[in-house]
């Protein structure tokens, strides 16, 4: 009798073991199936473009160029397209601005950027306020100052900034003012009068992967 007592004792020992042993194995099965569910979202750098537009005349022209090398990290783990983009750093070096103009880009590499100190690089860090504001602590001329943005996120992987930059913020006005001696005549509207604007409008858009 007491045998079999023992023996119903270990079988049901046994049971109890398995039982929980594949429990805990479902829980794990269940928690690596979730982890494969949400995995980390990045923004890509092949695929970011940055659009500048300019204005020259006081009819305001504009003068549009991009910049054919960025570089973008975030050092956040992120699960959507708004948590890839807060936290972003990136960096772009000036000698790739582009403006389908050789002649532009090389007038802009030397009496614009080259008159600024140390602006071999624009950089910057991205903060997200909400879904549609936020703003770049970039850095430019030396000095680090806040570019306002608005942006649109379409899809859970497409992104699109647009910003106003102010040159004057970044205390640019002496590089704003070789450019347009350096393309005096250029700048010319029908009034006669040679202007360039501090203003500089900013379009970015980007994707995730």
């Amino acid at each position: 009798m007491k045998t079999k007592l023992l023996l119903a004792c270990i079988v049901a020992s046994g049971i109890a073991f398995t039982s929980c042993k594949n429990e805990v194995t479902k829980k794990a099965k269940e928690e690596k199936v979730e982890e494969k569910a949400t995995p980390e979202v990045k923004l890509n750098p092949a695929l970011t473009k940055l659009t500048w537009t300019a204005y020259k005349t006081t009819e305001k022209l504009p003068v549009s160029g991009t910049f054919q090398e960025i570089e973008i990290s975030n050092k956040n783990k992120a699960i959507n397209v708004r948590e890839a983009l807060n936290g972003a750093h990136f960096s772009i070096p000036i000698s790739s601005i582009y403006s389908k103009d050789s002649i532009r880009d090389g007038k802009l590499q030397t009496f614009f950027f080259n008159v600024m100190k140390d602006t071999e690089l624009l950089s910057g860090d991205i903060t997200v306020e909400n879904d549609s504001l936020g703003f770049v602590n970039l850095k430019m001329n030396g000095m680090t100052e806040k570019l306002p943005f608005s942006y649109k996120a379409q899809n859970d992987t497409d992104i699109e900034l647009n910003a106003t930059l102010d040159l004057n913020k970044w205390h640019a006005q002496a590089a704003v003012e070789a450019l347009n001696k350096a393309c005096f005549d250029l700048h010319k509207g029908a009034d006669g009068v040679s202007k360039t604007w501090s203003e500089v409008a900013i379009k970015v858009s980007t994707t995730t992967k």
